[in-house]
């Protein structure tokens, strides 16, 4: 690969459209969360990981456990170039955001059961 190839796809890459699926999860240690990106509307890649860190959220790659890397994990894609890291973590970060605002929204919106009047309902039978 020449430079001018180099150059080429990282400014295809910077340009290129990003959609984001995520899931939050039950927190598990750090990991809250799963997400999907697609890019350009060509290619998906599961599995990157939303984690909670000591400075907020974080994106980790997707991976897969290997016993021979010094962290036990491996990745099994890697985003290369700061500016398209950048890119995909905002919008990972984002959609995770909206995603716990809408669950939150939800679960607002039903109404909780008094007890007691569950508990009368329950004893008129």
């Amino acid at each position: 690969m020449d430079n001018n190839t180099t150059t080429a796809a990282a400014e295809n890459a910077v340009t290129m459209q990003i959609d984001v699926i995520v899931r939050p999860a039950e927190p598990k240690k750090r990991l809250i969360g799963y997400a999907s990106v697609t890019f350009g509307g060509v290619v998906i890649v599961h599995g990157f990981r939303v984690l909670q860190g000591e400075d907020g959220l974080y994106i980790g790659n997707p991976g897969r456990p290997d016993s021979a890397s010094r962290t036990g994990y491996r990745d099994t894609a890697r985003l290369i170039g700061d500016e398209i890291k950048d890119q995909v973590h905002s919008a990972v970060r984002s959609a995770y955001i909206a995603e716990v605002e809408k669950l939150q929204a939800r679960a607002a919106a039903v109404a909780v059961p008094d007890k007691e009047k569950v508990e009368a309902a329950q004893d008129d039978r």
